[in-house]
């Protein structure tokens, strides 16, 4: 589907996705370029408040007010952008190919395409906002009515699931099972690490390193046996074992079969070009970079990406263009929504905030404020 000879700019992906798209499309020219969105849905989810989401009602977090960003307001009038509802299936050299059969003509393509989760947050966005609703629903029903929850995997999700249980359910006993010798993973530094360990046994978080649990059950159960042996006692199993970067359409589409790592991951340049095809990005969950994937790079990423988009627009060499070079690893962990614990590297030291700097920056409002206006979204 072509619509006209302006150069066009095919964004696929609605989380770091949108945000690009939110802050290019202003900057092109109406009459030579025109950009779109694709994603499925007519919002983007926030997952940041979906720990939260999943536990309580309270916040009103599943919301279009809140961590339901509509896109009806992501390209301001004037400005040359559009978002079309619909799931790419596959990549073609001059095209993307939708699920209901449409193509999708492309000069320039980016692929933010995020990542697949497991556990409480796998959200089953296909089938649409009831079946969304009724989900969440069911999860709050049997945290609720679990005496003992364990939780599997001992990174920030699994912290920050732990920590909304205790808040909600003061009662609950919760255990956390990693496979690593404190919680989080060796991004961060030991100190910050030991602190993290400490908060979850202030907040009485049974948790148990290096050991797993691989075969997670489903629905209600009594007992579940670690890979070690240990037998623990649970009402509920939920997965917090982390995203996997989604890029499936890249391996369907044969023709940037050979632009993926054994990791799942996008092969690409500093300039976040894909390896091989220099008029096509990737950005977000599923690039191949030594870092953490957070939200919190959406902001590195894409105003390199930008600029190097513009730079291919004008016809410029790739000299021209900007390289990454990767960011500092600093993170915010809520545990419920009274505190948590936070690691920021500063010039002289590593330092590591507690409750009333966490709950100030992250936990109290879940950056759903600071994050919408990201999307064109109003802030209520």
């Amino acid at each position: 589907m072509s619509t006209s000879n302006k150069q066009t700019i095919v964004i696929i992906g609605s989380g770091s996705g949108g945000a690009l798209a939110h802050t290019l499309a202003p900057k092109l020219d109406a009459s030579k370029h025109e950009l779109i969105l694709i994603s499925p849905f007519p919002y983007y989810l926030l997952l940041l408040p979906a720990l939260r989401m999943i536990v309580t009602p309270e916040g009103n977090l599943n919301s279009t007010e809140k961590a339901k960003i509509p896109l009806d307001n992501l390209f301001p009038p004037g400005v040359p952008g559009r978002h079309i509802q619909g799931l790419v299936m596959s990549v073609e050299e001059k095209n993307v190919i939708l699920e209901d059969g449409t193509t999708v003509d492309y000069d320039i393509l980016v692929l933010a395409t995020g990542s697949k989760w497991t556990g409480p947050i796998q959200f089953p966005f296909r089938n649409g906002d009831k079946a969304v609703q009724s989900y969440i629903e069911k999860q709050r029903a049997n945290i609720a009515s679990a005496k003992s929850v364990v939780i599997v995997g001992g990174g920030a999700v699994g912290i920050e699931m732990a920590g909304e249980i205790r808040h909600f359910y003061p009662n609950t006993k919760i255990t956390l099972v990693h496979s690593g010798e404190a919680p989080l993973n060796k991004a961060y530094p030991d100190k910050f690490r030991r602190a993290v360990k400490n908060r979850l046994e202030q907040g009485k978080v049974n948790a148990i390193y290096n050991d797993y649990i691989d075969d997670l059950p489903e629905g209600p159960v009594k007992v579940v046996r670690t890979r070690n042996g240990q037998e623990l006692k649970a009402d509920l199993v939920l997965s917090a074992c982390g995203p996997t970067p989604d890029v499936s359409i890249l391996k369907t589409s044969p023709f940037l079969s050979n632009t993926t790592t054994s990791e799942n991951t996008a092969r690409i340049s500093p300039t976040f070009q894909v390896q091989g095809h220099s008029n096509i990005f990737a950005i977000g969950d599923i690039i191949d970079w030594p870092e953490q994937k957070q939200i919190s790079k959406t902001r590195g990423h894409n105003s390199i990406t930008e600029y190097n988009i513009l730079t291919l627009l004008q016809g410029k060499d790739k000299e021209s263009m900007k390289k990454y070079s990767g960011s500092k690893e600093m993170i915010a962990i809520t545990f419920g929504p009274d505190g948590g614990i936070s690691y920021l590297p500063l010039p002289c030291w590593d330092a590591v905030f507690g409750d009333w700097f966490t709950r100030t920056v992250k936990s109290r409002g879940l950056s759903v404020g600071m994050a919408r206006p990201n999307w064109g979204a109003k802030v209520y």
